[in-house]
């Protein structure tokens, strides 16, 4: 009885950190860099509300120095963003700090679990599935962004996310893990152990979707789009299953968060650059139903029809990360 409180005191501070703790800032959020810095920032609220939970329920345990950096990293991001608010640091420069304390974060990271991460925290774990899988993801890409109607520097576009792929790794990876570690290492299990594999990861990724709900009117301007706030919430619910289903597919093939935190960094890369300006983008209404329509197809993967499961974390092994 217990083991189930606690089990149930651990799931609530999960969704009060991750959920409750971000609409405590949205009054405050302005558009363009402030609007940025917030929507990295929550990236670290849903581990950091797995770990505060494991916390809970291990009392006097020892605290590994990756649960640290994360609590730690997420504090510094919270003070960050009262600060943006409060407007002692100038826009021009909100993204210059805000790089720098991800940064610092990620390195710290990387490096430990590189060297201290073990089995289930490896970041180059099952690395041939690892290579196959980052290259599926791009040819996926590319024929996305050719029915989307991209212009020539689509190319150039694909290879620039190649190279990307170190700094995603190496520098952005504390606000990638940030939802990955919860997203695929914490909940997807514990859903697909519920109410099966299927249904759990869409149930994931219905969840995942409300857990954006404060960005749609800060970061995402939703309201302001115009295909309306109804087409673009309809179709940021259809993309974000799909990814969760292709996410969960990865995670329950490879057991690696970190390239599952790698290949969510590549999609939201795409992303910035049609937001910049990068890729000039036409025949919208076809191309924004490709790619979910590619990644809904993975449900009918092995994976998803196998009743071997992986374990947390991916690691084969008695001790758990969380």
């Amino acid at each position: 009885m217990k083991k189930k409180i606690n089990m149930d005191a651990r799931r609530i501070i999960f969704f009060m950190v991750a959920y409750l703790v971000p609409w405590l800032f949205v009054p405050w959020i302005k558009p363009g860099m402030m609007s940025l810095a917030f929507g990295e920032y929550i990236m670290t609220l849903p581990t950091s509300g797995v770990i505060l939970g494991q916390w809970y329920i291990n009392k006097g345990k020892k605290r590994d120095f990756f649960q640290k950096i994360f609590i730690v990293g997420s504090c510094c991001c919270s003070l960050y963003i009262f600060i943006c608010i409060a407007g002692i640091v100038k826009e021009e420069y909100m993204n210059i700090w805000n790089r720098s304390l991800f940064a610092v974060f990620s390195l710290l990271l990387f490096f430990y679990c590189l060297l201290y991460g073990g089995e289930s925290l490896y970041p180059f774990k099952n690395q041939k599935k690892m290579a196959i899988i980052v290259g599926a993801l791009i040819v996926i890409k590319g024929i996305y962004l050719a029915v989307f109607g991209v212009n020539f520097n689509c190319g150039k576009y694909i290879i620039a996310q190649v190279y990307g792929i170190p700094s995603i790794m190496a520098l952005s990876c504390f606000n990638f893990l940030g939802e990955e570690f919860a997203w695929r290492g914490y909940l997807q299990k514990r859903l697909q152990s519920c109410v099966g594999k299927r249904m759990g990861v869409i149930i994931l990724g219905i969840i995942w979707e409300l857990w954006h709900i404060p960005l749609w009117v800060t970061t995402f301007q939703l309201n302001r789009q115009e295909a309306g706030l109804g087409i673009m919430i309809v179709a940021r619910f259809i993309n974000v299953i799909g990814l969760a289903i292709f996410l969960g597919w990865v995670y329950m093939k490879t057991e690696n968060v970190w390239l599952c935190a790698l290949l969510h960094g590549m999609n939201n890369a795409t992303l910035t650059g049609v937001a910049d300006g990068i890729l000039e983008v036409h025949g919208i209404p076809i191309g924004a139903i490709i790619q979910p329509v590619i990644l809904w197809m993975f449900i009918f993967s092995k994976e998803y029809r196998k009743e071997s499961s992986v374990t947390q974390y991916g690691g084969r092994q008695k001790t758990e990360v969380v």
